[in-house]
């Protein structure tokens, strides 16, 4: 799949683009494939980056990669997604209009099987009215987060800058890049933005993680303490009232 990843990336219309592969310490040949792709393509780029990692999770692999970008923003994309040609194309449209906003959601196109198969679902962001609403702030929306989760990651487009001074992804809970980011990015006053345009195709097979992990994904109240975000008594003055 990650070929078929790498090339989507290639093929966007949007010219001024560094790429920046970090693996997690496959047992496989990924690395040995992407390497030879980026022999064969990397001119295409600004600037191209292996990284050959140890495996230690989702959300320290996203770090290692954000800690690598010399770009000013950063789009995160797993290995076996593919982007719309016009898909970063569409971002930095979105920034020019939204300059206040450091980080933000497309919509996402679920595919099964072969991407070729054209089996596509197209998907609508849950609650978008309310959670992205002009006159939501982002302490509302770290209020709402820690009531409602939502999670988007291969729809998402975040300012480097921002993402860094928040202490990027959460390792405490390495196997969850979203969600910790989500919060940690309101609750440090980034409102988070909607852009209404279908941004990225997500695979949907039975070994993908997020398949074959969801029913076990809940956190327990050791992991939610080392979030060190929530507040407790916010919390239970939120649960007290509807949305």
């Amino acid at each position: 799949f990650v070929v078929e990843t790498l090339e989507s990336v290639k093929r966007q219309t949007y010219q001024n683009i560094e790429l920046v592969v970090s693996d997690d310490g496959s047992k496989d040949d990924s690395v040995a494939v992407c390497k030879d792709w980026i022999e064969h393509n990397g001119s295409r780029f600004v600037r191209t980056e292996l990284i050959a990692g140890e495996n230690i999770g989702v959300a320290g692999n996203s770090n290692r990669a954000l800690a690598a970008a010399q770009g000013e923003w950063f789009k995160d994309l797993a290995g076996d997604d593919i982007l719309p040609d016009d898909a970063v194309e569409k971002h930095m449209k979105y920034i020019e209009t939204h300059p206040d906003i450091k980080f933000f959601f497309g919509k996402e196109i679920h595919f099964y099987g072969d991407f070729d198969n054209k089996d596509y679902k197209p998907q609508e962001m849950q609650f978008k009215y309310v959670f992205f609403g002009e006159k939501v702030t982002a302490q509302r929306q770290f209020r709402m987060l820690t009531r409602q989760f939502f999670g988007a990651p291969t729809a998402s487009f975040g300012n480097v800058e921002a993402m860094r001074s928040i202490g990027g992804y959460n390792e405490a809970i390495p196997m969850t890049e979203d969600g910790p980011l989500y919060l940690a990015l309101a609750k440090a006053g980034f409102k988070l933005g909607f852009m209404d345009e279908y941004s990225v195709y997500r695979r949907i097979h039975s070994k993908s993680y997020s398949h074959t992990i969801e029913t076990n994904a809940i956190l327990t109240l050791a992991e939610i303490r080392n979030f060190q975000q929530y507040s407790f008594r916010v919390l239970q003055v939120e649960n007290s009232t509807s949305y």
